[in-house]
């Protein structure tokens, strides 16, 4: 998550919209920590810090991708976390149905793979993928898993549609993903601004070597970082959230 030279987009959407999932209304209390104060720049979390961060997991254990809990009995995370390894083809692909018995959640972790008193595991009952999904643009890249039996962990908030986050907003990004040392062991947290997608779209451009007629920002999709890079998401990152303050 720091100083990491990675490329990979991290598609947000503030509210999802999911028809033919009820019920299940979303939490009066979220959004609030044990701990309020906040380190900048790809530091270790401190426990009970970021409580709705889960890491997803294949059913042998080894962590994949990040999510959040926005409901006792739901979780948010990347659809592109569900794709597969096709050793036939030697690439990987997204299969038509994510199979729930293949992934497990844990919840409460702050260092991976560690059994501590208040980290736990908890199954997935159903996998819903975005329907207008694509897994080479990312377009619509998020998925929701609902759990075999409700959790009780703080979720994370979810924006109500009016709500308006400027650029230069700095928001907070969690995940165990890749740092300059490799795969980080201890939860990691930065302090990252919004970029304008437009702005965002540019530097796209300007610093890989893409086709400048193709927009690699959706407009379904946010930008959070800095100019000249240093800190930033990496792989293992995806699938976690990222967080703005706002009314406390």
């Amino acid at each position: 998550m720091e100083s990491s030279p990675c490329s990979l987009l991290l598609p947000t959407l503030l509210l999802l919209l999911f028809h033919g999932v009820h019920g299940n209304s979303l939490p009066t209390v979220c959004g609030h920590s044990k701990i309020q104060k906040r380190i900048v720049g790809g530091q270790n979390a401190k426990e009970g810090q970021w409580p709705w961060q889960v890491s997803l997991r294949t059913s042998s254990g080894k962590h994949i991708c990040g999510g959040s809990v926005i409901h006792p009995s739901w979780v948010l995370t990347a659809a592109h976390c569900f794709e597969i390894f096709n050793s036939s083809s030697l690439r990987f692909e997204f299969p038509e149905v994510p199979v729930p018995s293949s992934y497990l959640l844990k919840l409460g972790e702050l260092q991976l793979y560690t059994n501590p008193h208040n980290s736990f595991y908890t199954t997935v009952k159903r996998i819903f993928i975005h329907p207008s999904f694509h897994w080479r643009s990312f377009k619509a890249d998020v998925a929701l898993l609902q759990l075999d039996s409700p959790v009780q962990i703080t979720p994370v908030c979810l924006p109500a549609p009016q709500i308006h986050f400027p650029s230069g907003t700095l928001c907070w990004m969690t995940g165990w993903g890749k740092t300059t040392n490799g795969p980080a062991s201890v939860l990691q947290e930065v302090q990252l601004p919004l970029i304008d997608a437009k702005a965002c779209d540019i530097l796209y451009h300007t610093y890989k070597r893409t086709d400048s007629r193709r927009s690699k920002i959706q407009d379904d999709m946010i930008c959070a970082g800095y100019k000249w890079g240093k800190k930033d998401a990496c792989r293992g990152d995806s699938g976690g959230p990222l967080v703005c303050k706002n009314n406390n």
